[in-house]
């Protein structure tokens, strides 16, 4: 009872009792006291005003737009389901697919392929890659230097190896043999 604290600033008291009932929330005692050590003082101007909860602001509400009667859009066909073995062969296709490219991508790294061929003559399998994913394969392409080279190619990162133009393909290539 020897701690006694006056407040006489109503916003003051306020913040104080919301910092007190955060840390009660969270289990933890006031800081650097216990409750029963802390009497406080109330002037009475403030003590009638802070009692009551403060207002809490009024949520935001949208401002009312008129509906215009929307066409409903034509129903799409549905894709043919497919069976089950046909699920698993494509699976299997895809899992090859995936085998296949990861390798090239460490023949790449390891200099036992050359991006110059795979880029000018694509293996069926490979034409879905991203052309930005073989690039960065090769040893002293990083990120930055494969996105500067696409962009004076005028080639998005995104482009497949099979969906480049011709022009592309032997533009990209100069670019790296440099």
């Amino acid at each position: 009872m020897d701690h006694i604290q006056a407040i006489s600033d109503p916003e003051a008291y306020r913040l104080f009792l919301q910092r007190v009932e955060s840390r009660q929330r969270r289990g933890l005692p006031p800081i650097g006291v216990r409750e029963e050590e802390v009497e406080l003082e109330v002037s009475p101007a403030a003590a009638g005003t802070l009692l009551e909860p403060p207002a809490k602001p009024k949520p935001r509400q949208k401002p009312q737009r008129m509906v215009t009667p929307k066409r409903r859009p034509k129903p799409k066909p549905d894709a043919p389901e497919r069976s089950l073995v046909q699920r698993r062969e494509a699976l299997v296709r895809a899992n090859e697919i995936r085998m296949r490219r990861a390798q090239l991508k460490r023949d790449l790294k390891a200099g036992r392929a050359s991006i110059h061929d795979v880029l000018l003559e694509p293996p069926e399998w490979c034409e879905t890659a991203k052309a930005f994913e073989l690039i960065l394969a090769v040893p002293k392409y990083g990120r930055v230097k494969v996105n500067r080279v696409l962009q004076q190619c005028r080639i998005s990162p995104s482009k497949t190896v099979g969906g480049m133009s011709t022009r592309q393909r032997t533009e990209l290539v100069s670019m790296l043999r440099r």
